[in-house]
């Protein structure tokens, strides 16, 4: 049934490694017990109570020390820094094991920080930090990495000592090693990653680690958008692999081969595969199962190829079982996080699975009650995505209710889980195995938000001083300082106050009445000088000027959209966006979404008019900049022929109402004033005051909401990376009858 239901489904998703999140996850660590100058081979001392190493970790740890003597033997630091840069690097490899421990992430970074202020520029020290950064997730300048890689030039270091610089470059898919074409890749990082695989000092278990690593910088290697990128690491592999150890090269051709598979499927629904496609797509999975069962074959008890085997069942072009595959590859790791999350995308009602069973996976990873492993903890993974699954069948891509939280026993199961963590014995000491307490608590707070128990989460809240994990945060919420405010506002003395001003405003059709706007202001009021506390009061003065505003409207004059910290009557559809103050809001690429474009909560009644300032970076050419109106979701979930009004530097009107794509050059500013008109049947665009484009159209419909900011994505990983909205605010707008002149009134002019 698989098989047959697989050719209708999309995405190789099983492929994106859980072992990323070693490397970017908040909850990888910090610093080593005792000094690495200590540690000769076979001596690698236990650091965590209750969490032994395990046999690959020791192998990991030891292949690692090799860095370590590396950098003794060849440094220019001083001797009396030398312990304390060793201490440093073990540290960042402690948290680059698949079980990552530590302190804290921030405190590692800080070591190294504490070394370069006392004079260390060694390279090699500098690469773990830049490592370590990637571990806390606070990697931000690519500038770094290119003063790191050069460092290599002035130290003798020998080439292999580069693979940490290189491997971490790569992770970030850093314009260092990709500088104008990426598929011209680095010749260093081939010949690096070539030396490391075919290193014939490797004992067997560091064949493991070799590949572990090479898993964890690859990332979604399968994605189509990432073969130019990694295509050249796999074509250097091949031309080499005789050299390497014999499961090596089994396991590296059935990862190229499985990545070529999807390379030429592409990562769409089925129906949009091209026919030509699928012969090869079987040809390459087929191959691959022959590599990964010949693997297998030479060490049974490693788990790595029955790991690889869940995806490639999970097609159905092998014939082969998934459920099978995941039975295999648990019953030789019980831990194996990548078995859990291979199957459960198996699981998903596009690969003829369902969110029933996807469910019963949680309930049996919840099962696993083994708290220094990560397993158990996957029960909230798996819930967040049957929730997905549940609002992907109603075409819902975005979305803030969690009826799944909010089933009986789901949240007392996750509260379970999660103490059980916090209790095990291998959180209790200085260094700890991740996620940390601070970390379990604000997955806690998440959950408790999540399922409605806003009083415990208040009380977590309370408990951990405020002082909850931002990186948490964000993974959990969009939104999280909006989250927290309205967190405070409801369980606050004016909470029934708030809980009826919103049931009031959602319980009318907008244009909102204007008694209906009075009353919810008045509540509002009461409710801020009920309760003190700062969060709450925040929360009701942006409701009661936005209601300010909403009266406006209705009078007929601008009603202004301001912003605050939290953006709290705004939903963030994608982007990273911070506040500058109450009219500037600046918006980051988040290459989760493609999307960086923020929505007023607020309905307004079309006619409309719409009126901002924005600005980039002179670097994003060819970005669309302005105001779009979504319509209707594709089969992909993924927003389609909506109508777009906007520029794009360095001189491009664009406007696409319709099907009728308009395309006029313009000279720009840096900053641009833009004021859209919508009504049924009309649209029109103006910039720096002057009318560009005016739409005449009786089978144009504006939808119910309206989007401002960058399509597509603006450029990642970049400084130059973002764009600034100012000013923005709507009005009623009255269009123009056939004939009748379009009028700016009240329009801005940008410098």
């Amino acid at each position: 049934m698989r098989r047959t239901l697989a050719r209708h489904t999309w995405g190789p998703a099983f492929l994106v490694p859980f072992l990323m999140a070693v490397m970017t996850s908040p909850d990888a660590g910090i610093r080593a017990e005792s000094r690495a100058s200590h540690e000769s081979d076979g001596e690698i001392p236990e650091v965590t109570p209750g969490a032994p190493f395990t046999p690959f970790e020791r192998a990991a740890l030891k292949l690692w020390s090799r860095d370590i003597e590396m950098y003794r033997k060849f440094t220019w630091d001083p001797p009396e820094m030398q312990d304390e840069a060793a201490e440093f690097m073990r540290a960042v490899q402690l948290q680059f094991l698949p079980r990552p421990r530590g302190r804290d992430p921030r405190i590692t970074s800080a070591m190294g920080e504490k070394l370069f202020e006392k004079g260390c520029r060694d390279p090699l020290v500098r690469s773990y930090y830049v490592l370590a950064l990637l571990q806390e997730g606070a990697l931000r300048s690519e500038a770094f990495i290119t003063q790191v890689l050069k460092g290599f030039d002035e130290i003798c270091y020998p080439e292999e000592a580069r693979w940490v610089a290189l491997y971490s470059a790569l992770a970030v898919k850093s314009s260092v090693l990709f500088p104008s074409n990426p598929g011209n890749l680095s010749g260093d990082l081939v010949r690096v990653v070539t030396r490391r695989l075919c290193d014939p000092t490797l004992e067997p278990l560091m064949v493991r680690v070799v590949f572990f690593e090479l898993r964890v910088v690859l990332g979604n290697s399968s994605a189509p958008e990432n073969r130019t990128q990694v295509e050249p690491i796999y074509k250097g592999c091949m031309a080499v692999k005789e050299k390497m150890d014999p499961w090596l090269q089994h396991m590296i051709t059935a990862q190229y081969l499985i990545d070529e598979g999807w390379w030429m499927r592409g990562n769409r629904f089925a129906q949009y595969v091209s026919p030509a496609a699928w012969p090869i797509f079987h040809e390459k999975l087929v191959k691959a199962k022959g590599e990964l069962l010949e693997a297998l074959k030479l060490h049974p008890d490693w788990v790595e190829p029955a790991e690889l085997m869940i995806g490639v069942a999970m097609t159905g072009e092998t014939g082969d079982s998934a459920d099978e595959w995941f039975e295999k590859a648990v019953a030789l790791d019980p831990d194996s996080l990548h078995a859990y999350s291979s199957y459960l995308w198996a699981l998903r009602p596009r690969w003829g699975g369902s969110v029933e069973e996807m469910y019963q996976l949680a309930i049996r990873a919840a099962d696993y009650r083994k708290y220094d492993s990560r397993v158990p903890a996957f029960f909230l993974t798996a819930i967040e995505d049957v929730e997905e699954e549940l609002h992907l069948a109603q075409n819902e891509v975005i979305y803030e209710d969690h009826p799944v939280w909010r089933m009986p026993g789901v949240y007392e199961r996750a509260c379970e889980i999660l103490d059980g963590m916090i209790k095990h014995p291998s959180r209790q000491g200085e260094i700890v195995l991740y996620p940390t307490y601070e970390v379990l608590m604000t997955r806690k707070f998440c959950v408790a938000c999540r399922a409605g128990r806003l009083q415990e989460a208040r009380q977590i809240a309370d408990q951990l001083g405020g002082k909850l994990s931002e990186p948490v945060l964000f993974t959990w919420y969009q939104q999280p300082a909006r989250l927290i405010a309205e967190m405070y506002a409801l369980t606050g003395k004016g909470a029934e106050k708030i809980k009826a001003a919103r049931q009031m405003l959602e319980g009318v059709t907008p244009p909102y009445p204007n008694d209906v706007l009075e009353k919810a202001k008045q509540l509002f009021e009461e409710a801020y000088a009920a309760d003190d506390h700062p969060q709450s009061r925040a929360y009701c003065t942006v409701w009661i000027r936005e209601l300010e505003g909403l009266l406006a409207f209705n009078a007929g004059e601008w009603c202004p959209l301001r912003f605050d910290p939290g953006f709290t009557r705004w939903l963030i559809i994608g982007g990273v966006w911070t506040y500058e103050d109450e009219n500037t809001a600046v918006v980051r690429a988040n290459p989760s979404y493609p999307r960086t474009v923020i929505r007023p909560r607020a309905s307004f009644p079309w006619p409309l008019e719409v009126e901002f300032d924005i600005q980039t970076h002179e670097h994003n050419h060819g970005v669309f900049l302005g105001l779009a109106v979504p319509r209707e979701l594709n089969e992909e979930f993924a927003p389609t022929n909506d109508d777009r009004l906007g520029v794009a530097l360095p001189d491009e009107i664009w406007v696409t109402v319709g099907k009728k794509p308009i395309c006029l050059p313009s000279p720009l500013f840096r900053l641009n004033h833009l004021k859209v008109q919508l009504a049924d049947g009309y649209a029109a665009l103006w910039v720096n005051g002057t009318l560009m484009v005016e739409v005449r159209d009786p089978n144009f419909r504006p939808g119910p909401k309206f989007d401002v900011g960058a399509l597509p994505q603006l450029f990642e990983r970049s400084e130059k990376g973002w764009a600034r909205l100012r000013n923005v605010r709507v009005r009623k707008f009255e269009p123009p009858k056939p004939g009748e002149v379009a009028r700016a009134q009240d329009i801005g002019q940008a410098p």
